[in-house]
């Protein structure tokens, strides 16, 4: 029996809640995301600004509903308890991205900070005399 991508991603996809009553979505590979929020309109700064009722951190990744990735957050602004989100898109048309919901990348990929080079000391002048 031939079944397509499609089905089998479908397939293996589960909605859960976690404790803050966020929904997150896990997939087959093991990835997850949470929910950002709506997209309201795209600034003439280049930023798309939506609003959200949780903080993301600066720099993560934002994703939409078929995972692919969007942008990342640039700037969180407005009040506390609903901040807006200014997102640094990546893609060709942000424009098209309006009234869409946005979703975080949980993932977090920290093997690039292990493989950062450190900088080598440089070596004590020698004394003269």
């Amino acid at each position: 029996m031939f079944v397509s991508n499609k089905k089998l991603s479908k397939i293996y996809q589960k909605f859960y809640k976690d404790k803050n009553e966020n929904f997150k979505r896990v997939s087959h590979w093991g990835g997850a995301m949470k929910r950002l929020g709506r997209v309201s309109h795209y600034a003439k700064q280049g930023f798309l600004i939506l609003r959200s009722d949780w903080i993301p951190s600066l720099n993560d990744k934002v994703i939409d509903k078929k995972l692919t990735v969007v942008g990342t957050v640039k700037d969180v602004f407005g009040p506390v308890k609903a901040p807006y989100i200014a997102i640094k898109p990546k893609v060709k048309n942000p424009e098209s991205y309006i009234g869409e919901t946005l979703y975080v990348d949980v993932r977090k990929s920290r093997s690039g900070r292990k493989n950062i080079k450190k900088k080598k000391k440089r070596p004590a002048p020698r004394k003269r005399g």
